[in-house]
Order: structure tokens, then C-alpha cells, then sequence
């Protein structure tokens, strides 16, 4: 739990989600990332320690997130943070899991987070969008990586529940607020643009960002970049956007 000096009251909390591919890292690996979100955008962090596949497939890792939402929402006051402002987030399979998290709360009619933060979402254990089938470089995920990884975190669970491959949900009414990042040369670009245009058409207000020549992950690859620079950036306009009080 990353915790800024000097907040006065209760403060919004971002509940993220580390990525990995379901089956590495840990909360260490977005340690100095989340720092400087916590710092700069006024928020508590608080990254999910998730049981990792394939030792613990499907639904391991999103029930640990659900635990600690409601962990968050329950223990509120005394971690004095303000419990209508927790948002959930993640990069990656993180961003999965953070979407498969909120689909859980409406579908268990529990409250919503004020935000969903997504960042190079992996949505679709189908693997057929355009820059899945185009985007073959092998310095970066690709469709033989992705289809390693779908296959381990799923387990023999078939059909694939839309909790685990979010893309695969029917109705997206009902979600909260969304703010969606990916990159130009990322083969997840296309399943995260398709996500932000249905939930656009279903009436969620939903930001995206697609940044031009970058690569998944491109913040933790080169720490110092502008485009690192960038990504921190529009995440901390996101959370304010959605936790701050609008003037009148």
C-alpha cells in the first residue's frame, strides 16, 4: 500500500493490478511507477499480491482482487480513504483482471468503482484482431506468446467465461467510467480499441488514448522516456478526472 505524505481527510484509493501475463510479477514490479502516481495524482495505492497461473488458473487471481475491493470498501474509514472514490486499474493482464473485477461488482449487484483503468488491456482469448495477426514481433508479446498465456491461465476451462476474457461480455451496460491506454505497436492494440468503441456505443463515458509509436509496456522498458513521461502523465488526469470534485 503506497500511502502520499501529507494527505489531509479521507483520499481516493487506486486498486491495481500488476501485469505479467497472469503468470509473473508481483506488486515489486510497478513499485516505483505507482510512487510516483500516488504522489502526484493524491491517491492511496493499493497493489493485489494475485495467486499466479498456472499453479492457480481462472478464477484464482480476480477472486483475490474481489477480496480486496471488498477489503478496501469494509475497512474504509479506518485506512482513512474515501470509499466512494476507489478506482481499479492494472496494466496488461492486470488491466484484464481490473475489467473482469468490474463486470463481477455489477453483475453481484455491488458498487461500482468510480473508475476502471486499463492499460494495453488483454481482452480476447481469441486472438483475431488485426494487430494480433499483424503485430509478430518476437521483442514484444505476440499471438504465440498470448496464446501460451491465455492457455495457462484458463486452465480446461471451456466455454471461456466473459470474467476471464472480458471482450467475450454481451452487455457492457452498467460499467463505470472507463479510461483506456494502448499502444501503436502493441498486438493488444485492436481488442483494447474495440472494447472503448462498445462501451462508448453502450452509453459509458470512456476515454482512449492510443500512443503512436509505442510498444506494450513501453513506461516500465524505458523508465525514463517521454513516452514513459506520457503514459504517467494522462494516468494521473484520469484518476482526477474521476476522483475530484467537479466545480459547479
Amino acid at each position: 500500500m503506497y500511502r502520499p505524505a501529507n494527505i489531509a481527510g479521507a483520499a481516493p484509493v487506486l486498486l491495481w493490478m500488476h501485469g505479467g501475463a497472469w503468470s509473473l510479477g508481483g506488486p515489486e514490479f510497478d513499485d516505483h511507477w505507482l510512487l510516483g502516481i500516488a504522489e502526484r495524482a493524491g491517491v492511496h495505492v493499493v497493489s493485489v499480491d494475485y495467486r499466479l497461473a498456472p499453479e492457480h488458473p481462472f478464477p484464482g487471481a480476480i477472486e483475490d482482487c474481489r477480496t480486496v475491493l471488498r477489503w478496501l470498501r469494509q475497512q474504509a474509514a479506518a485506512l482513512n480513504i474515501d470509499g466512494r472514490a476507489i478506482c481499479v486499474g492494472g496494466s496488461s493482464a492486470g488491466a484484464n483482471l481490473a475489467a473482469g473485477l468490474t463486470l463481477l461488482c455489477r453483475d453481484a449487484g455491488e458498487p461500482q468503482p468510480a473508475l476502471q483503468l486499463l492499460m494495453y488491456p488483454a481482452l480476447d482469448d481469441r486472438l483475431e484482431t488485426p494487430s494480433m495477426l499483424g503485430i509478430d514481433d518476437p521483442r514484444t508479446i505476440n499471438r504465440s506468446f498470448m496464446r501460451e498465456r491465455w492457455r495457462a491461465y484458463l486452465g480446461s476451462r471451456d466455454p471461456c467465461s466473459y470474467y476471464a476474457a472480458p471482450a467475450r461480455a454481451q452487455d457492457l451496460h452498467g460499467l463505470p467510467r472507463t479510461s483506456i491506454l494502448a499502444a501503436e505497436l502493441d498486438a493488444l492494440r485492436d481488442e483494447a480499441v474495440a472494447y472503448a468503441e462498445r462501451l462508448v456505443a453502450t452509453g459509458i463515458e470512456c476515454t482512449l488514448l492510443v500512443l503512436r509509436g509505442a510498444v506494450h509496456g513501453c513506461e516500465a522498458i524505458a523508465p525514463q522516456s517521454s513516452l514513459a513521461a506520457s503514459v504517467s502523465s494522462w494516468a494521473v488526469s484520469q484518476l482526477l478526472h474521476a476522483t475530484r470534485p467537479r466545480l459547479a
